[in-house]
């Protein structure tokens, strides 16, 4: 073997054999039709959406090395000029720096959105607390604005009947103590004495019966204006509730972009959801070379998710489905995601029912089966992300989703 000293080629690992390959055939495309191929490619079943059973089985995924995907690209360009015969055959050199695909300054950005969400967050926590402190206050001054207007209220009445038995007492029966004397009076100076008496004990009941009708009208007014603003609070503390939440769950995809993004992630959509539901194993296989000295020959463009057969898959985000049909993929199908990313599922045993091309799918929503339909070895499902229609590594992704997963798992059951 010869070592190729140009750096664009640095990171390039394949067998003298890919010479003999005419096309590279990616795992979700269908490979050319070849009579040298040495590899017995499984005929394609028909798509099913009959739902197969759990096999239980399951098992380690290949371990490949971690190839730039440019240097690869610039390598199959490199390929198609070189001669039939040529004796194109490399080593790499790895370099785990070179390798890294999201650069210091764009994790730095990333964190510094994460920075800005929790400072929005904790603003808004402060302003929900203040809130919720005027809204007690202001539920304890209702309450008791609401005893003093009941007492208002029972005063003034006790006041109005006070009032007409005094009236009725002196002018028709004569019964109150108070006013017997004035009844009974001989003289006329006696008699005008006791009227004068009279005249300021009705005076005094009227007056305090006006004064209880005005503190209850004053009351009542102070009441119906603090029920006016208390709603008016209530309505702004849910505001900023529901602010608070939203910035809640800002940070959260926030904090998920910072860790794929440091785990050397390229694709960190929001609301991401793993692909496979239960426990499951993948490794890091983006890269490896996969049926080497064969007309199938590739690079290995995804990660392989192993899981039994017949674990339901999920959208990984909300969007359209393709479905697609191959001989190396076997059944499978696309997902075309609102934010513009796509994902691809292979060797699929069955699709969920009600999917079709068309179907528009939420994140999260069954799409299919694990199986190990095409070219397959042992069920699992090959995982496929590609951004402005190139392949990108998604094994930072999925490693961060699955384990913010069992973390929320975890916080549930603790």
């Amino acid at each position: 073997m010869s070592r190729i000293g140009s750096p664009g080629l640095a990171l390039i690992l394949v067998a003298s054999a890919l010479l003999s390959a005419p096309v590279l055939a990616q795992e979700g495309e269908q490979p050319p039709e070849s009579s040298t191929t040495t590899t017995t490619v499984p005929p394609q079943p028909p798509p099913t959406t009959t739902v197969p059973g759990d096999s239980g089985g399951g098992g380690d995924a290949p371990v490949g090395e971690y190839l730039d995907p440019g240097a690869v690209g610039e390598y199959l360009q490199q390929l198609e000029g070189a001669d039939a015969g040529s004796d194109l055959a490399m080593e790499y050199e790895y370099d785990p720096e070179a390798a890294k695909l999201v650069s210091e300054e764009q994790i730095e950005e990333a964190r510094a959105r994460l920075r800005e969400a929790q400072d929005l967050k904790a603003r808004l926590e402060a302003e929900v607390s203040r809130l919720e402190g005027s809204l007690s206050e202001m539920e304890e001054s209702i309450e008791a604005l609401g005893a003093d207007l009941e007492s208002s209220i029972s005063a003034a009445a006790d006041a109005q009947v006070l009032f007409e038995n005094r009236v009725a007492d002196a002018f028709i029966r004569g019964s109150d103590p108070g006013l017997t004397v004035y009844l009974e009076a001989e003289d006329a100076q006696e008699i005008a004495s006791h009227q004068m008496l009279l005249e300021a004990v009705l005076d005094a009941d009227e007056e305090a019966l006006s004064d209880y009708e005005k503190t209850r009208s004053e009351l009542n007014e102070d009441l119906l204006a603090m029920t006016e603003q208390y709603a008016d609070a209530k309505n702004e503390l849910g505001d900023a509730q529901r602010s608070l939440q939203a910035a809640d769950q800002q940070v959260l995809e926030r904090a998920f972009a910072v860790k794929v993004y440091e785990a050397g992630g390229q694709v960190a959509v929001n609301g991401f959801v793993f692909p496979v539901a239960g426990e499951v194993s993948f490794t890091d296989g983006w890269g490896a070379p996969r049926m080497s000295g064969t007309a199938y020959s590739h690079w290995h463009q995804g990660t392989d998710i192993m899981a039994p057969s017949g674990r339901p898959l999920v959208a990984a985000e909300g969007g359209v489905v393709r479905l697609s049909n191959s001989t190396l993929g076997g059944t499978g199908l696309w997902v075309e995601g609102r934010s513009g990313v796509e994902y691809y599922y292979a060797h699929l045993s069955a699709y969920a029912e009600g999917i079709e091309d068309g179907t528009v799918v939420e994140a999260g929503e069954v799409v299919g089966y694990v199986g190990e339909t095409g070219n397959a070895q042992g069920p699992h499902l090959h995982f496929e992300i590609q951004k402005d229609g190139q392949p990108v590594n998604p094994y930072p992704v999925l490693k961060v989703a699955y384990e913010t997963r069992e973390q929320v798992l975890a916080d549930l059951d603790s």
